[in-house]
């Protein structure tokens, strides 16, 4: 476990003016008499805490998680999926009816990191009939108690994930079919008649001594369930989808960080995480950054931000392995504002599409400009920062960043203009 200890606090004077330089950021755009006062500090100290997430919403999620696997620095993580199914089209089933097969389509994700984990091991994957009421309306989070959805078991399998293939079918028992057809046609009258009479499925996967891999399946037309049937001497086949703006569907998902060797610091806002400290996708950690002598700035007198960014770094590869587990593509902030709750910061309250920061070269970067100036103004209390994955509900990606004493910290870079 990495020790811990508090990050040296040096006097705002010596944080300030050590680092005081010229620069030309912005230079075109200030009048001539603030140009020979436009400077940059880059020294204020930051302190960073590695914190569990509680639990997120994934109700109406576009990709859904399977599997599990044990990651080597973070330890153990699992993921599974409920999810509703629209009727198809209009057919009235005949007691006569025979079915032939229960075939279920599980769409791949075909973009990059689909398959999280170890993909050479063997899945076992069981799907079960959801047996309580879904309900569109209600949300519905990643720590939702699997057993609630657990019914009778409607098919198992094995199989290896295969991050070429676009589709994983799976083959259920025939007594879901014939479930169907026995079943009074009035169940078929309306969605929320075929929702009573059919509440869903819920799907799990476990791998040999948990090292295994969490996949990701794409909610989209192609994730259907077909019973193939004949009458007499004629094929039918009844097709219903998941895809639909009135199913239900949700992620759960979760994490056990005893292997962890960092596990002493999760949660310890007594001392900051003076090298690294940690974030992973799909409910699992996010990072509080504070800077706790940013208000004395103000004793430099009137000062304008010109600008503020927030440079977050990750380890390098042969630290964070992370060519086998990618670190999360996009990260998002918020703006704390009390122990437990947090806000958009002003920089991006205004941008209705905003979904975070790519990560590119090692780094994460954030304009925190409004919000570091808002602080100052004493409009906005210095509560600090939330750091966590942009897509946490259908991940499970994960980081390591630098902090205080590594060699490549995080810092907080301000150019500012005095007036």
């Amino acid at each position: 476990m990495k020790k811990l200890f508090y990050i040296t606090l040096i006097s705002i004077s010596m944080l300030i003016f050590s680092c005081q330089r010229s620069t030309n950021i912005g230079f075109n755009i200030l009048p001539g008499d603030d140009r020979i006062n436009l400077n940059i500090t880059d020294t204020l100290s930051l302190e960073v805490h590695t914190i569990k997430t509680d639990s997120v919403i994934t109700s109406g999620v576009s990709e859904l998680l399977l599997g599990e696997y044990t990651d080597p620095i973070f330890g153990y993580s699992k993921a599974s999926f409920a999810l509703q199914f629209a009727m198809g089209q209009a057919v009235n089933f005949n007691s006569t009816d025979i079915v032939d097969s229960v075939i279920l389509s599980l769409p791949y994700n075909q973009n990059m990191n689909n398959i999280y984990g170890n993909s050479s091991s063997e899945q076992t994957v069981e799907i079960y009939k959801i047996t309580n009421d879904l309900d569109i309306q209600q949300k519905y989070y990643s720590n939702e108690n699997p057993d609630l959805y657990i019914g009778e078991l409607v098919g198992n399998t094995t199989y290896y994930p295969a991050a070429a293939d676009t589709v994983f079918n799976i083959k259920l028992d025939n007594s879901l079919g014939e479930y169907f057809i026995s079943a009074d046609q009035t169940n078929f009258d309306s969605i929320q008649s075929f929702h009573n009479f059919f509440k869903g499925l819920y799907i799990k996967a476990e791998s040999n001594n948990d090292d295994g891999a969490i996949v990701k399946f794409n909610m989209n037309a192609a994730l259907i369930m077909i019973i193939y049937f004949h009458r007499d001497n004629s094929n039918f086949q009844y097709k219903i989808t998941a895809n639909n703006s009135l199913n239900v569907r949700f992620n759960l998902l979760e994490h056990d960080y005893t292997s962890a060797d960092f596990a002493g610091t999760i949660d310890d806002i007594t001392l900051p995480q003076d090298t690294v400290a940690y974030l992973q996708a799909g409910s699992g950690l996010y990072t509080k950054i504070q800077v706790p002598f940013l208000k004395n700035l103000n004793n430099l007198g009137n000062i304008v931000i010109n600008r503020a960014e927030l440079i977050i770094n990750t380890v390098p590869e042969n630290i964070s392995s992370e060519t086998t587990y990618p670190a999360i593509n996009k990260a998002f902030i918020t703006g704390f504002v009390s122990d437990t709750s947090s806000i958009l910061i002003p920089d991006y309250i205004t941008q209705t599409s905003y979904s975070g920061e790519l990560y590119e070269d090692g780094t994460y970067k954030f304009d925190i400009t409004a919000y570091v100036q808002n602080i100052l103004n004493g409009t906005t209390e210095n509560k600090g920062i939330k750091l966590f994955p942009a897509f946490d509900n259908s991940d499970v990606a994960r980081s390591i960043i630098t902090t205080g004493k590594n060699s490549k910290p995080m810092k907080l870079v301000i150019t500012y203009t005095k007036i």
